[in-house]
């Protein structure tokens, strides 16, 4: 096969890899790669501390790769881009043991290793720049040809690789072991070779052996693997074992191919390479966990203040089976007021309002939002610190920080805020808004007139008298905020749903008295459709009940309502789920049940 045919071939069999690559993350993995990046706040001036711990250069360019993942074309750009970069030193490698046919295939296979682990939440981007540090050592190593020369680089090789990849250490050392053995070098005796590629191996293990009660002293397993890996750093997945080995592994197998004289024709490398792409796809699909992507689009949406976009989302595709998921699209209904409008017209959408708070795991971003954005301002910060206080490996999630200085700044603490925006000011897409808000606290100018319209808003919302919050009683929060200030619209959205779901008319009646304050452009249609029922259960005249206008369409609902309730609906709930499950009246007599 002629140069050009392999190039073309290299070219075509990668670039359907990847290509394949970008689109399953771009459809189906991409708003759980964005999530990553508010996971971390990345600081430029902390690369020497880094530096003095095994794998801290790998963690420190993780760290740098990943404030792009802010942006969903960065995320995809960045994760695709060293993907490429890996199959490329892969190929180089693997070409030095067999024919380039082989090796184009073979370079496939760590690469996809990796891009799975991506998909295990636990997994620090960081890993996979190790992985990639780890093969351009091997490269570097495999392109010197002198003995003694070629000796010392190795085990120069195994000292940066350690200190700088972690436990990609293991990759180096075992894949030139092997490299060696099998290499053809006339100049080096297979006894010199053996030496070479066991005294990397047992350099390997030696050094964080050694280090680990010299220099520092973390567990074994940080020691020996380091911390670029895995977000829990007392577990080591097979997976990740056997990614980290893959590369050993294959080198074998490519030797023993090409000692047997076993060859791919080029056709039959198209083959096994499309297999293995579509392999790859379907086990990439089954891996990945669809139910938490559409969480955490829900969430990124939130973070980034899309309301109508979750509305639509919502309306579309339905809610996932999450507090998470739920929490998010209440919030943005209320924050359109449109609450009291859509609830029970989105397919899964749960009554739940803010996430209770639990002693286990990590509190979730989306904890904090109703508060903040309600003017619980104190809850709001305290749910943010116990985010940032209950992450897994301890380090300090940029979007919890961000959440913290903003209540300080609501407040009026002008101390505590400085010292949250002094770590965002370090940041690459936060340092703006921090730095200006820094400024304008040194410059002691006015709160009113240096906050965001958003952060003002929120201030006139906070409570006058301070209370005793109970989470089962969500709406005595409701009521100071209501009392603190009438025109706090969500708050109104969110009392009344919770009195509507309770079945609370008394108290749904009696706030309709403020109902006027809210200029709703048209009745809310859970009004509607609560008043309509009410009215059935008593002769009285409720005067209050006024406010509220029943459309025609309404009305003829209820009408068609009563009638197939009335004629056994109360026993078919099917059938009234199928034509009223959308109703507060299907609710009022069958529950929420979108099961």
């Amino acid at each position: 096969m002629g140069v050009y045919s392999y190039k073309v071939q290299v070219f075509v069999v990668a670039g359907l890899f990847i290509i394949t690559t970008g689109l399953l993350f771009a459809i189906f993995h991409i708003e759980q790669l964005v999530y990553r990046e508010q996971l971390q706040l990345f600081q430029d001036n902390n690369f020497l501390e880094k530096l003095i711990v095994p794998g801290g250069l790998s963690i420190f360019a993780g760290e740098f790769f990943l404030q792009f993942f802010k942006l969903h074309i960065g995320a995809l750009f960045v994760t695709v881009l060293f993907v490429t970069i890996i199959i490329i030193f892969l190929f180089r490698i693997f070409s030095f043991v067999t024919n380039k046919n082989t090796a184009i295939f073979f370079s496939l296979l760590p690469a996809a290793g990796y891009a799975l682990l991506l998909l295990d939440r636990f997994f620090y981007f960081s890993g996979l720049v190790a992985f990639l540090l780890s093969i351009i050592g091997i490269d570097i190593y495999i392109r010197e040809k002198r003995g003694w020369r070629k000796f010392i680089l190795g085990l120069l090789l195994v000292v940066f690789t350690y200190w700088f990849a972690g436990g990609a250490v293991f990759t180096f050392s075992f894949s030139v072991f092997l490299l060696e053995i099998v290499s053809a070098d006339s100049c080096s005796s297979f006894r010199g070779k053996l030496f070479f590629g066991v005294s990397y191996i047992v350099l390997s293990f030696l050094l964080p052996a050694l280090l680990r009660n010299i220099l520092f002293y973390e567990n074994v397993l940080q020691s020996f693997v380091s911390e670029a890996f895995y977000r829990i750093p007392v577990f080591l997945p097979v997976e990740l074992i056997l990614a980290l080995l893959s590369v050993p592994l294959l080198i074998f197998i490519a030797a023993f191919f090409e000692s047997a004289n076993i060859s791919f024709p080029q056709r039959m490398v198209y083959f096994l390479s499309l297999f293995m792409i579509i392999l790859f796809g379907g086990t990439f699909y089954c891996l990945n966990n669809t139910n938490e992507e559409r969480i955490r689009k829900l969430d990124n949406l939130v973070f980034n203040k899309k309301w109508n976009e979750i509305a639509i989302h919502a309306r579309k595709q339905g809610v996932p089976d999450s507090k998470e998921a739920s929490v998010a699209v209440n919030l943005s209904l209320a924050k359109e007021g449109r609450l009291t409008t859509d609830f029970f017209k989105i397919q899964g959408l749960q009554p739940v309002f803010v996430i209770p708070y639990e002693r286990k795991g990590m509190t979730p971003f989306m904890a904090s939002e109703p508060y903040y954005y309600l003017g619980l301002n104190n809850f709001a910060r305290m749910m943010a610190m116990e985010t940032l206080e209950s992450t897994v490996d301890a380090k300090l999630p940029v979007r919890a920080v961000k959440r913290i200085s903003e209540t300080f700044l609501i407040s009026g603490n002008d101390k505590l805020a400085q010292k949250y925006l002094g770590l965002l000011s370090e940041t690459m897409f936060y340092s703006t808004w921090a730095k200006r808000h820094l400024s304008q606290i040194r410059g002691n100018e006015s709160k009113t007139e240096f906050l965001s319209q958003e952060l003002n808003e929120i201030r006139s919302r906070l409570p006058d008298e301070d209370f005793y919050y109970n989470e089962k009683h969500f709406e005595v929060a409701l009521l100071y905020l209501l009392r603190a200030n009438k025109d706090n619209r969500m708050a109104y959205e969110y009392l009344m749903m919770h009195y509507l779901l309770n079945k609370n008319f008394d108290s749904f009646i009696n706030f309709l008295s403020i109902y006027s304050l809210f200029k709703y452009e048209e009745t809310p249609l859970i009004f509607q459709e609560a008043k309509a029922y009410i009215q059935t259960l008593t002769s009285d005249d409720v005067p209050l009940l006024d406010v509220v206008n029943i459309s025609k369409n309404v009305e003829e609902k209820f009408n068609m309502y009563i009638s197939e309730f009335r004629k056994g609906g109360n026993k078919r709930p099917e059938r009234m789920k199928d034509l009223f499950g959308d109703t507060y009246w299907y609710y009022l007599h069958f529950g929420r049940n979108d099961s």
